[in-house]
């Protein structure tokens, strides 16, 4: 699951979180079922759980979205966020209740339904307990969230709900005689400021650096500062050919539709 962020962004991209999680779902279902009818497979059990791995990196990394948008929505519609102590130790409470009692079952199924540890086989109750568990609960998992997902249109309104959200905050701090400063500016004299600090540091370096070596320090800083523009001029250009061709391929896809 490591590098699967990488392999999700393209979908991501093009269809959304919600589209993306749905179809990862579908994936890891399909699997699994291949499975459970192939039940005594050894290799379409290993290659049904190897690709069933690829629709369950949506739910792992997209879920965190799935939270924010859902907050979003709730601090539009309420007026507050569900965030804090007080609604992490609700989440924490609920899944106590939900999973405690059921920690065990796997175990008392297997007892309930015959199983002895010291038998070379099983009854078939057994083993069709233990295929439901491997595989049966993670369908009906994948199956509930697909569900859940086709009722959540957070996603959809999320540009609408954020632009408002931004309204209210700006006019916040404007009602309490403040100056507002957008994400991007604080960002932006963030980036600055720590760029002046450095800019100080590698001052200091360089002169300290001179006059243990004797080096001329106008010289040297000369050096940088062409070097650095020249990485800049080559950053630019790669960038403006980035934009030209993001730029070819949206006007391509609008004559498309069109």
């Amino acid at each position: 699951l490591g590098f699967g962020i990488f392999l999700l962004m393209p979908f991501i991209n093009k269809f959304g979180a919600r589209k993306t999680t749905i179809a990862g779902c579908i994936v890891v279902a399909i699997s699994y079922i291949i499975c459970i009818i192939f039940r005594t497979s050894t290799v379409v059990a290993y290659a049904g759980t190897f690709i069933a791995s690829f629709g369950m990196r949506a739910g792992v990394y997209l879920i965190k979205i799935f939270e924010q948008q859902a907050g979003d929505s709730i601090e539009y519609k309420h007026g507050f966020r569900p965030e804090g102590m007080m609604s992490t130790t609700i989440i924490i409470a609920v899944y106590t209740a939900l999973s405690s009692p059921l920690q065990g079952l796997y175990e008392t199924g297997l007892h309930a339904f015959g199983y002895n540890e010291f038998a070379a086989s099983q009854p078939n109750a057994v083993l069709n307990w233990i295929v439901f568990i491997w595989y049966g609960v993670v369908v009906v998992e994948a199956l509930t969230i697909i569900i859940c997902l086709l009722f959540f249109d957070a996603e959809k309104n999320e540009e609408t709900i954020k632009a408002a959200l931004l309204e209210r905050r700006k006019a916040a701090v404007l009602a309490r005689g403040e100056e507002w400063i957008s994400d991007e500016e604080k960002e932006q004299l963030e980036k600055a400021e720590a760029e002046r600090i450095f800019e100080e540091n590698r001052l200091a370096d360089l002169k300290e650096k001179c006059e243990k070596k004797g080096l001329d320090f106008e010289a040297e800083n000369a050096k940088y500062l062409e070097a650095k523009a020249a990485k800049e001029a080559e950053r630019a250009l790669k960038e403006a050919k980035a934009a030209a061709k993001a730029t070819a391929k949206a006007e391509k896809k609008a004559a498309a539709k069109k």
